[in-house]
């Protein structure tokens, strides 16, 4: 994998029905049996569509621990994590999912990061390209 170089936009056409990624994505517990930079995901609050996700990623470097403020939208169905605590406070990572052409046979994914570095923005990019082998069908059990 090459260098992220911040900020950055990722786009990728994925061949899967939008609620299938947007599942995948804004299911941030769920993250740990398809996604193996997540060690664990627990939400340890939430109130409407703002949630407060704890992510434990030994795969990165320091901190390993993460608290992530996940904001959903499902209609629109857009979702954003942003650090809630840290030296990376504020850093963000936004998912954009839209449908292509009105079917359900595939769906154009953005994520968008704007932070000060670190491994926060590996995890967007590396994820993206997770969720992408998943929705199209990898097995679940190579937790690439």
């Amino acid at each position: 994998m090459s260098p992220i170089e911040l900020p950055y936009t990722a786009c990728e056409r994925i061949a899967a029905p939008a609620a299938t990624v947007f599942g995948l994505v804004a299911e941030a517990e769920l993250w740990p049996a398809w996604f193996r930079l997540v060690e664990r995901a627990r939400l340890v609050g939430h109130r409407e569509s703002r949630r407060l996700v704890e992510l434990r990623t030994p795969g990165l470097s320091a901190p390993g621990r993460w608290r992530v403020v996940q904001l959903v939208d499902e209609a629109a169905r857009h979702i954003s994590f942003a650090l809630a605590e840290g030296s990376g406070k504020g850093s963000a990572i936004t998912w954009s999912i839209v449908a292509v052409d009105g079917t359900d046979a595939a769906c154009d994914v953005t994520v968008a990061c704007r932070t000060r570095g670190g491994p926060f923005a590996v995890l967007g990019q590396r994820m993206l390209e997770r969720v992408k082998e998943v929705a199209e069908g990898a097995s679940l059990a190579g937790r690439a």
